[in-house]
């Protein structure tokens, strides 16, 4: 078993919060799938020129009360078991509100949790199309992605999820487990996890993965200082002889 193999199996014995990733547990609500508000951009810095205010935020989406009352029957099918007639209704929903992302974030979903992945994942890719700016889209496109294995195209996905709403935490978590976990990038694992703690200050779990993941990126710095020292105090190569390498 290599290294980071062992290295991942320590992690998450000791930090068992790891093993699920964050997001719907297996519905979504109608709002949450939501178009997300634009963010707000950055204040400028106190010598820079006098810049436009910025756009108001996106007012909060109206629903017309069948659409949420048809979703609430889904929701109330998919609650009670009934998975199949819970997908043909939000199939129905998808049909009737094209815009909508909710619908089909749900059936991807419930497709995930009867361990279907690939439906799953066009399910979600067809949300995501639907409304790109839905962060619970992108987010739960990247967790089907990396429970097949994709885990660049998760981390696309996760990037787009924070693109649309850096404010939405699950995504934070989840790109950081998969960093840190999969792609084997701690110090990018560890900017998403401060995020993350930043957008959840309550998550008592997360608090004792951060410590530990802060101790590993530490531990692999100063690793690397006494190495990089010894590098910038090397003699330069010398030139190769004359009449050698390639031609000009």
């Amino acid at each position: 078993m290599s290294s980071r193999a062992l290295n991942n199996r320590h992690t998450t014995r000791a930090f068992p919060w790891l093993a699920t990733l964050a997001g719907c547990a297996l519905l979504c609500p109608l709002a949450a799938s939501a178009q997300s508000p634009a963010a707000a951009p950055p204040a400028p810095a106190a010598d820079a020129a006098a810049a436009p205010a910025p756009a108001a935020p996106r007012p909060a989406r109206q629903y017309p009360s069948r659409a949420v009352a048809d979703f609430d029957r889904a929701i109330a099918l998919a609650r009670a078991g009934n998975a199949t007639e819970a997908e043909l209704e939000f199939g129905q929903l998808a049909v009737a509100y094209p815009d909508f992302a909710g619908p089909q974030i749900n059936i991807g979903l419930i497709r995930r949790k009867a361990g279907n992945l690939e439906a799953a994942e066009q399910a979600l890719r067809l949300a995501t199309e639907r409304n790109p700016r839905s962060a619970m889209a992108w987010s739960e496109l990247g967790v089907t992605l990396r429970m097949q294995g994709k885990f660049k195209d998760a981390l696309a996905a996760y990037e787009s999820a924070i693109a649309a709403d850096d404010l939405y935490a699950p995504a934070h978590r989840n790109a950081a487990v998969l960093l840190d976990l999969y792609l084997d990038d701690p110090a990018r694992a560890l900017t998403e996890m401060e995020r993350y703690k930043a957008l959840m200050p309550d998550d008592k779990p997360a608090a004792g993965w951060l410590a530990e993941l802060k101790n590993r990126v530490n531990r692999a710095n100063r690793a690397a200082a006494p190495a990089a020292d010894g590098a910038e105090g090397a003699p330069a190569a010398a030139p190769p002889p004359s009449g050698t390498g390639e031609s000009p």
